[in-house]
């Protein structure tokens, strides 16, 4: 099983949305095709997070995980 990280809500909602994802110094992380979000050290993150072709489902994958909700 692939291991999942916390990623903002602010993300996680553009995801949802179907819109560019963007970090908080609005470095382009994700557009419309991609298969993977690569972490900037500004969070920390010390793995890739991918994504899969069902986003919902693996948006819900990382609420589940996630202490921010």
């Amino acid at each position: 099983m692939e291991t999942l990280v916390e990623i903002p809500q602010a993300l996680i909602y553009e995801v949802i949305n179907g819109k560019p994802i963007y970090d908080k110094n609005y470095k382009k992380v994700l557009h419309e095709g991609a298969t993977q979000v690569k972490p900037w050290l500004t969070y920390g993150w010390e793995s890739t997070i991918s994504l899969f072709d069902n986003y919902e489902l693996n948006l819900a994958k990382l609420i589940k995980q996630s202490e921010l909700f």
